[in-house]
């Protein structure tokens, strides 16, 4: 490979998969309506894994969540997507590195970090997911919240990063 100029396909695709992954999950982080419900007073509160907004009287009065008294699974779906955003960027950097770089051997190991980078983020992600999505009804009164666009776009994002780790396998094996 000569450059950035020299990739396949495949490897563009991949590059361009793993990018958007990250983007979304970055706006998946910084969202407050993982779910969203109304106050008995009939307020529309929103949580998200980062920030709440709502509680009081003023309308969009938004804080970062407070981890201290946070349930055990809202630390641990926030330590599975900080996780999963740390493993996201390396990954990210590396699969540059991997594909823009002369030097590298197309068969070296970073190739291999690199997949298995991106299972892990997307892999990561997921159970942040499934830990929120869960056990949000123990904590958040069923009734009145329900899951929002933000854990959507949150699945997306695990998502995207998997497929990236499934493109990045294929190109992987076809050099």
């Amino acid at each position: 490979m000569h450059g950035c100029s020299g990739i396949s396909l495949l490897g563009q695709i991949a590059i361009s998969v793993t990018i958007v992954a990250l983007c979304v999950h970055l706006v998946a982080l910084s969202s407050p309506a993982w779910v969203v419900g109304h106050t008995l007073a009939g307020r529309e509160v929103k949580d998200g894994i980062l920030y709440s907004c709502g509680y009081d009287r003023s309308a969009g009065n938004c804080a970062t969540t407070n981890m201290e008294g946070a349930p055990g699974f809202f630390q641990a779906a926030f330590g599975f997507a900080v996780i999963g955003l740390i493993t996201a960027v390396v990954t990210c950097i590396c699969v540059m590195i991997y594909f823009c770089v002369a030097a590298i051997d197309p068969e070296s190991s970073l190739g291999t970090f690199n997949i298995f980078g991106s299972f892990f983020s997307g892999a990561s992600i997921l159970l942040a997911v499934i830990i929120f999505g869960s056990l949000k009804t123990e904590y958040f009164s069923s009734q009145l919240y329900e899951l929002s666009w933000g854990f959507g776009i949150e699945v997306a994002a695990g998502l995207f990063f998997l497929l990236s780790g499934a493109l990045l396998f294929i190109d992987y094996r076809a050099q």
